[in-house]
C-alpha cells in the first residue's frame, strides 16, 4: 500500500448534484444479491469446516478486459496473515459459486478502529454469472464536501428485497455521538454478517458506492445502537486503482 493519505471530516450538510432531498424513491435497478453487486466472503479457520461469512461489493473498474474482480469489503472478517487469506478465504458470487482471493490491500494497523476497517481484494478470475458492478466516484463525495443530504435516500442492498426498508444518513450528534473522521451513520436495516455491504447513493450519473457498512456502536445511555459506515476516500481509492492494475 502507498503512504497514508490525509483523512477528512465527513460533512452531512451538502447535497450531491442531481439528488433531490425530497426524493421518496431510490432509483437503482430492483435487484438483490449478486445482481446488486453484493457478494459474500467466507474464511474457514484452520481445522474447521464452517467459516465466518461477511459481505463485499464488486467495483466497476471500467476495465472491460480485466480477468479478475475487484471487491471492497471490511477488514475485520479476515485473518491477520495475508498468506492465510489467500489459502482459507474465498469470494462467494451468485449461486454461491466460489472464487479464490489472490491479493488484498488493507491498512497496516487497526489503530483507528472502524476508520481502518476496510479492505480491497482481487479474485483469481472473473465472475462467470451475471453480476452488477457498482460505480465508485473518481472524486470521493466526502472529500468534495458533498455527502448526500440527510433527507436524500440511500440503500444498503440485502439478498431479499422484501427485507429492505427506506433509509437515510443519520446525524450522530442527535444522539450525542461524534464520529471519527471518515465515518458516517445511517438508518439502513442490517444484521450480524452484513459488514462490508455497500451503502449506495445516487447522483446525475446513477448509483455509486458512498461507503460500506462496518457494524454498530451500542449506546448504553440511549439503549440503542448506531449503524456505522466507512466512507470511500482517497485512502481507499488508491489501493482500488492498484487492484485494478494487478497482475498475477
Amino acid at each position: 500500500m502507498g503512504p497514508r493519505l490525509r483523512s477528512f471530516a465527513v460533512s452531512l450538510i451538502c447535497l450531491l448534484p442531481g439528488i433531490s432531498a425530497y426524493a421518496d424513491t431510490f432509483v437503482v435497478p430492483e435487484y438483490a444479491g449478486a445482481e446488486a453487486g453484493l457478494i459474500g466472503i467466507e474464511c474457514i479457520p484452520e481445522g474447521g469446516t464452517i467459516g465466518h461469512r461477511f459481505r463485499g461489493v464488486v467495483i466497476d473498474t471500467g476495465n472491460v478486459d480485466s480477468r479478475h474482480e475487484v471487491i471492497l469489503t471490511t477488514a475485520h472478517g479476515f485473518p491477520a496473515a495475508s498468506g492465510v487469506i489467500t489459502e482459507r478465504c474465498a469470494v462467494a458470487g451468485a449461486k454461491d459459486r466460489r472464487y479464490p482471493i489472490r491479493a488484498i490491500w488493507r491498512p497496516r494497523s487497526q489503530d483507528r478502529g472502524a476508520v481502518d476497517d476496510w479492505a480491497v481484494v482481487v479474485t483469481g478470475r472473473n465472475f462467470r454469472e451475471r453480476i452488477w458492478r457498482q460505480r465508485v466516484r473518481s472524486e470521493p463525495a466526502a472529500e468534495a464536501g458533498q455527502l448526500v443530504d440527510l433527507a436524500a435516500p440511500i440503500r444498503l442492498p440485502l439478498r431479499f428485497l422484501g427485507a429492505e426498508r427506506a433509509c437515510v444518513l443519520s446525524e450522530p450528534a442527535a444522539v450525542g455521538v461524534e464520529l471519527e473522521a471518515g465515518l458516517f451513520s445511517h438508518t439502513c436495516r442490517s444484521w450480524s454478517g452484513h459488514s462490508g455491504s455497500p451503502v449506495l447513493a445516487v447522483d446525475d450519473d446513477g448509483a455509486f458506492i458512498l461507503g460500506i457498512h462496518v457494524g454498530r456502536r451500542w449506546l448504553a445511555e440511549k439503549r440503542q445502537s448506531l449503524r456505522i459506515g466507512r466512507a470511500i476516500d482517497s485512502e481507499i481509492l488508491a489501493p482500488g486503482r492498484d487492484a485494478t492494475n494487478w497482475r498475477e
